[in-house]
């Protein structure tokens, strides 16, 4: 895989910290129902926690999935394993405002 520089950016007014956000579509591989979004890239993170309303919009049931007690940059709670593919794309896409709240939170 190639290696690419991308710029930190701001992902809001209340976090004027640069951080490695990236542009990307989550999948559920059973329903083909995939969301886009802005992603906190961790290149060291063993898995990754997406947002509990993301469930729902991917075609999963949320608590059907594994349980599991995680550490996020929020705190500890429980997360539900599923599977989903992500991509990340190598431009910054526009992302619907309403998408992007939904990012708020460290819920599976």
């Amino acid at each position: 895989m190639p290696i690419s520089d991308f710029p930190f950016l701001k992902a809001s007014d209340a976090d004027p910290t640069p951080r490695p956000w990236l542009s990307v579509r989550i999948q559920n591989p059973d329903t083909g129902k995939s969301l886009y979004t802005i992603g906190l890239i961790d290149t060291g993170a063993d898995e990754c926690c997406l947002p509990a309303a993301f469930a729902g919009l991917l075609g999963h049931n949320f608590t059907s999935g594994t349980a599991k007690m995680v550490n996020t940059g929020n705190g500890g709670t429980t997360a539900y394993g599923h599977t989903c593919t992500i991509d990340i794309f190598s431009r910054a896409m526009a992302i619907p405002p309403t998408t992007r709240l939904a990012n708020k939170g460290a819920h599976p």
